[in-house]
């Protein structure tokens, strides 16, 4: 009778008879999938790993898997699915990696059952789907932000607010209602003053603009709420004044007032309240 060498490599089973096998953790794995006529896609399609990590434990490149911690984890699933030695093939991969002692609490010593389905897909997912609704969100907002706006400037046009403004007295600017009353109106009608309100190719600006102008009763306010959009104009006229009740981008526009170009009414960026325009600013 012819003694068979008792190494390990003589058992159908892929399960070595002891610990000196001079197979490794990947040689063992690779040699019971092909006994068993599996290709590494039908391995990750039963056990859920990737086709990589499966790659990564046949070459014994441990170091390539993405989550290290996990390593004994894949070998476990693997090595239940191909029916080998489990205890005998995470002893062989501790002494492959040098990891020969037992201390509770390593994190290379969790046997959790992992599946690459948690790790290849759930875990990403999670990570994804907080960005994703955030994305979402800001859209929700922009677009509702745009929608009124187009509204407020929409309403501007079809029916102007005809209620009497009240400006702060918090700037040199009489309130609207004390101007009104103290305006002396010319026997002959006033030519009207225009405006031009040009926005800079880069900003936009919303304004809240009062329109002051003589009718045969007195003088009649107009409100107007608007959105002036990167590179878009606008023309307004008046008998007797302009008042910026409220403007959001200060230095965001240009002025024009009967052509001539009028100073920013601030900085780029910072608002301005209750800033008044009339015929006495136009240059002589």
């Amino acid at each position: 009778m012819n003694e068979e060498r008792d190494d390990g490599r003589n058992r159908t089973d892929g399960r070595p008879d002891h610990f000196s096998s001079e197979e490794t953790v990947g040689e063992i794995l690779l040699a019971a999938r092909e006994r068993a006529g599996l290709s590494p896609e039908e391995v990750s399609q039963e056990t859920r790993l990737a086709v990589k990590n499966i790659e990564y434990l046949e070459t014994d490149n441990f170091e390539a898997v993405p989550a290290k911690v996990y390593v004994r984890g894949f070998i476990r699933t693997y090595a239940i699915f191909l029916d080998l030695d489990v205890e005998h093939l995470l002893n062989k991969y501790e002494v492959q990696t040098g990891q020969t002692h037992k201390t509770k609490g390593d994190l290379w010593e969790i046997e959790a059952e992992v599946v690459e389905e948690k790790l290849g897909s759930a875990f990403p997912a999670r990570r994804l789907l907080l960005p994703i609704i955030l994305v979402i969100i800001a859209l929700l907002i922009v677009i509702f932000m745009v929608t009124r706006w187009d509204r407020q400037e929409d309403r501007s046009l079809i029916q102007p607010a005809s209620e009497e403004p009240v400006v702060s007295d918090t700037v040199n600017v009489q309130p609207t209602e004390q101007r009104v009353e103290e305006a002396a109106l010319p026997d002959a009608p006033l030519e009207p003053m225009q405006l031009r309100l040009s926005a800079n190719p880069t900003d936009s600006t919303w304004f809240e603009l009062i329109i002051i102008s003589a009718i045969d009763q007195g003088s009649e306010p107009t409100t107007f709420n608007f959105l002036l959009l990167p590179g878009r104009s606008r023309t307004f006229e008046a008998t007797e004044a302009f008042i910026f009740k409220q403007v959001s981008n200060a230095g965001g526009f240009t002025i024009l007032l009967d052509g001539h170009r009028m100073e920013p009414l601030g900085k780029k960026g910072q608002p301005a309240n209750n800033i008044q325009i009339t015929r006495d600013d136009i240059p002589r």
